[in-house]
């Protein structure tokens, strides 16, 4: 194994172990020796890739996020009606949730204790373009309406539902057909489509 292979293993044992971590305890829960001794290496090494941090944080939010959202693009843009763009957006989004744990509790973790600094940083660095293109499909579906708001409600609706698994598993009228990703977004997709498009025209009515 060359060097820059044996670096390129190392940092990416760093991130995945680092996600985990983060994804369990938080950013303040967790050390730098935490993640040396979860990674397998020293102190020492995690700086020689890392010199904080802040910037093993960073590095960390790209590897999760980043390496996911690369896929949306060529969904949202395909060249496929729009309808059948925006079931395909929705049932992506829905087995990232359901079957990425780390994802998903990383994420609900940095919106519930992400301060100032790494809020901005998920914002403006790894989630701003993804939000740009899907407000566009927003915008394709719904002429006239808050494309914005659209957008929230969208990933909001889908990330929801699969946040509240722990309880909505034990509340009456559950069926285990709730849990599966593909028939999720099948429903999510029929309620949003339907609804978009009402939206649009109560949207611009208020405008």
């Amino acid at each position: 194994m060359s060097v820059d292979s044996a670096q390129s293993t190392t940092r990416d044992i760093i991130l995945r172990e680092t996600a985990a971590l983060f994804a369990m305890d938080g950013y303040a829960g967790v050390s730098m020796r935490d993640i040396a001794t979860a990674a397998g290496i020293t102190p020492a090494a995690l700086y020689h890739h890392f010199r904080d941090k802040s910037a093993l944080y960073r590095a960390t939010m790209e590897y999760a996020f980043g390496s996911k959202l690369v896929e949306l693009p060529s969904i949202i843009f395909a060249e496929a009606p729009i309808e059948d763009r925006f079931a395909a957006f929705v049932e992506w989004f829905s087995e990232l949730v359901a079957t990425d744990v780390v994802y998903a509790r990383l994420l609900q973790r940095e919106m519930l204790d992400g301060d100032e600094d790494r809020i901005r940083y998920l914002t403006e660095e790894v989630f701003r373009e993804p939000f740009k293109q899907t407000m566009a499909m927003m915008e394709e579906i719904a002429p006239g309406g808050d494309a914005h708001q659209l957008t929230i409600f969208a990933f909001g609706m889908i990330f929801g539902h699969f946040a509240f698994t722990p309880t909505r598993r034990l509340q009456h009228g559950y069926k285990p057909k709730h849990d599966d990703p593909k028939k999720v977004a099948k429903s999510v997709t029929q309620l949003l489509l339907n609804g978009l498009k009402t939206f649009s025209v109560v949207d611009a009515e208020a405008q």
